[in-house]
């Protein structure tokens, strides 16, 4: 099978997911880095016409929705409902998602953490 690739890097976000009490109230830096496999078959292959494409704007949108309006414990969680709402579109195959945290106290400067996951459609 022919696919291409929607490639989203940096999605930056401030977020309150964690399972600290301040993590909560203060919140934190987060990025995220998406790819979305798309089958070659769609038809904005052939025809250049925006309505048979999946498009990244509305990809974006929905993602900073999920990352700023609900708040999750784990960051594992999080990476999953992007996944989810990735493959609720017909166009997407699979999600390969990476959810880069800011996180103070680790280590005496502050680090980037992230969980990476990749999801599929089942045939």
């Amino acid at each position: 099978m022919n696919t291409s690739q929607i490639v989203i890097r940096d999605l930056p976000f401030y977020a309150f997911h964690g399972v600290y009490p301040h993590e909560h109230t203060i919140g934190t830096d987060f990025k995220a880095d998406i790819v979305i496999t798309l089958d070659n078959t769609l038809t904005c292959f052939k025809d250049d016409i925006i309505d048979h494409a999946l498009n990244y704007e509305t990809i974006v949108h929905d993602l900073l929705k999920i990352g700023t309006t609900t708040q999750f414990n784990l960051v594992e969680r999080l990476a999953e409902a992007f996944a989810e709402n990735i493959l609720a579109h017909k166009e997407a195959i699979k999600a390969d998602v990476t959810i880069h945290k800011y996180v103070k106290g680790i280590t005496e400067q502050p680090l980037w953490i992230a969980i990476a996951i990749s999801r599929s459609k089942s045939c």
